[in-house]
């Protein structure tokens, strides 16, 4: 029974031991990630301790009297954040149904979770109306929710709809770096 048990965990860790390598280390030693991070940059004066996300290198930081967020063109970047009671997938609901009460018109595109950098994230892809007395303005928006110490992280990411594919890449980008850096509570993988 000892060889069995031996035999096994070996098993184990090549297992461990490949998977590690084909996701990180691969490529000459550059990780996914360390790819993934290419051409962009830290986020500059984050408000937020314990939480990472990177831009692209050609978007401008720019605030506003409440937070700063990063422009191209027509995108914007914005992180905030709120503190929360509840697990991630009903702040999500949360959010969501508060988009659709505030604005004419709402469509849900996408909702997953992925964890990347031992954090869950949530992310959700809809366009949304909202009436003006110019006229209709429609926004297509991918946001990415974290939770971590009973604080929700919100990542969103928008353009109009008429230009958000020339975006969608980098928006795609960004939240596959956005993660918690430090964890004190379970919050952060659930």
């Amino acid at each position: 029974t000892l060889f069995i048990v031996s035999a096994v965990v070996l098993v184990v860790c090549a297992v461990l031991g490949f998977t590690y390598w084909s996701l990180f280390v691969k490529d000459n030693g550059v990780s996914e990630y360390d790819k993934l991070k290419q051409g962009m940059k830290a986020w500059e004066n984050m408000a937020y301790d314990g939480v990472s996300v990177y831009v692209p290198e050609d978007y401008e930081e720019t605030s506003n009297d409440y937070y700063n967020y990063y422009i191209k063109d027509g995108a914007r970047i914005v992180l905030t954040s709120e503190e929360v009671e509840n697990d991630l997938v009903n702040y999500v609901a949360y959010a969501i149904s508060a988009y659709r009460e505030i604005t004419d018109g709402f469509l849900l595109k996408e909702e997953f979770e992925v964890v990347q950098l031992n954090t869950t994230v949530r992310v959700v892809e809809f366009d949304y109306t909202l009436a003006l007395e110019s006229g209709n303005k429609n926004i297509s928006c991918m946001t990415a929710y974290i939770l971590n110490n009973g604080r929700a992280y919100i990542l969103t990411c928008t353009a109009d709809t008429d230009v958000y594919q020339n975006y969608r890449d980098d928006f795609e980008r960004t939240y596959k770096t956005f993660c918690i850096t430090e964890s004190n509570d379970e919050n952060s993988t659930k």
